[in-house]
């Protein structure tokens, strides 16, 4: 048995952060918002949006690294790991089309306001693997002498893979127009209470509850407001990354069971096997709605399909048999 422990860490300068080059400046949003006419007020207004990137974005990963290995012998082997981690940054991007969480930002011009986690910051991870093979029929310890006993008994493996791992962070932002004056980036909105609720569900995931800038509350008639629509001329308090969605659970689970036939010059074996995909059939939620000011925000609508990860899928639970006869 192996038990490694290591610490990684990273520091990453110069990064990509992909923005629009000709925002208008936050010292002239609250102009831009009272006479609408921010255009004229752009770096350069004969232009509208330039999409560029000025590469001042910094990162930071921190994390602890643990992982216990048992190399196979007496039919059981398993190799589990743990990772413990924070990751963050101004800004980042997965490569794959945002599938990963999305670019935001709210000031082109000041990368370090919007440091917060990463999209890919899973401060818990656990993941592993465990194959252990029944200890009857023959060649195993038990019940080795009786080829019926092993006809029944013999020949089995069970093995599973698992991975649990805590939620992903995500942005909340004004879900009505923006009216920052700005003219481009998100709208981030004011906290102004405790985000939390006591038992999240899919129905609210987060405390929703928004005041909204005629004095109402949305969703309608909520009474302990979290946020607050920023007046128009001005960013919010809210931050980037600074809330987090469900975790993953995903078990995969196989058993089988090999069958020995002589021949007359060789051995034949007949393998047949039980696979399940998700075989606990749980269900792996999406992002809530983060918009925050909108009637849909706090609500999850559906299951990931691939979350935090490189194309790897938490579906429904799915079941296959099959049979694999070799000599």
């Amino acid at each position: 048995m192996v038990a490694e422990a290591a610490y990684v860490g990273s520091h990453g300068t110069g990064l990509g952060f992909p923005v629009d080059i000709n925002q208008v400046p936050e010292s002239l949003i609250a102009q831009s918002a009272a006479t609408g006419n921010g255009q004229a007020l752009r770096p350069f207004p004969q232009f509208q949006n330039i999409n560029g990137d000025t590469y001042k974005a910094i990162s930071n990963y921190n994390s602890l690294q643990l992982s216990l290995q048992k190399r196979f012998s007496n039919g059981f082997q398993f190799d589990t790991n743990y990772t413990l981690s924070k990751f963050l940054d101004d800004q980042d991007s997965s490569g794959w089309g945002s599938r990963d969480g999305g670019q935001n930002y709210q000031d082109a011009y000041h990368p370090r306001r919007n440091y917060g986690p990463s999209n890919f910051d899973a401060r818990h991870m656990f993941k592993g693997d465990v194959v252990y093979q029944l200890p009857f029929g023959q060649g195993r310890r038990f019940l080795n002498n009786s080829g019926i006993v092993d006809a029944i008994l013999g020949g089995w493996q069970a093995s599973t893979i698992f991975v649990l791992q805590s939620g992903s962070p995500f942005t909340p932002l004004v879900g009505i127009n923006n009216n920052s004056g700005a003219l481009s980036g998100g709208w981030y909105p004011n906290l102004i209470g405790d985000a939390r609720v006591s038992h999240q569900s899919i129905q609210e995931w987060f405390n929703a509850c928004t005041l909204m800038p005629d004095g109402t509350t949305q969703p309608t008639g909520c009474s302990n407001p979290a946020w607050a629509i920023p007046a128009a001329g001005t960013f919010g308090n809210a931050g980037r990354n600074i809330l987090r969605g469900p975790g993953i659970i995903g078990v995969d689970f196989s058993l089988g069971k090999s069958f020995r036939f002589p021949f007359p010059r060789e051995a034949a074996q007949l393998q047949i096997r039980f696979d399940a995909q998700n075989i606990l059939n749980h269900a792996n939620f999406d992002l809530p709605n983060a918009n925050v000011g909108t009637g849909g925000a706090g609500i999850i609508s559906g299951t990931t399909g691939n979350y935090n990860s490189t194309n790897n899928t938490y579906g429904a639970r799915q079941i296959q048999l099959g049979a694999r006869f070799s000599f």
